[in-house]
């Protein structure tokens, strides 16, 4: 999976935060997009016009084929990373991994 994020320098701690979170899903590549950096500012105006979005963040959770599994916009107040946690979790839940295993440890053990 791959996670797209756009951001402005004031939003570093948001883009920590989502460093964070993902660090417990390595399947899922980070790609950062920053209003204020000149190597990414064009990929940022493209995401933003893409989805149609004028706030200053934006996410988008797409799968290994570029299908769009979820948008987080800030408008709607789903771009968090707690709330790209809770998306994260229900994807792992119910689709499963390479390995074949769902990530429910419950659904395993029989418990």
């Amino acid at each position: 999976m791959i996670l797209r994020v756009a951001y402005t320098g004031n939003d570093l701690g948001f883009l920590e935060g989502i460093k964070k979170i993902l660090e417990q899903y390595p399947l899922v590549k980070l790609e950062a997009f920053c209003k204020d950096q000149h190597l990414t500012q064009k990929d940022y105006y493209k995401l933003m016009s893409y989805y149609a979005t004028r706030a200053n963040k934006f996410m988008v959770l797409l799968d290994n084929d570029s299908n769009v599994i979820q948008p987080f916009y800030v408008e709607d107040r789903t771009c968090a990373p707690d709330y790209l946690k809770i998306v994260l979790d229900h994807w792992v839940l119910y689709n499963p991994i390479k390995d074949g295993h769902s990530g429910n440890q419950e659904e395993e053990s029989g418990a």
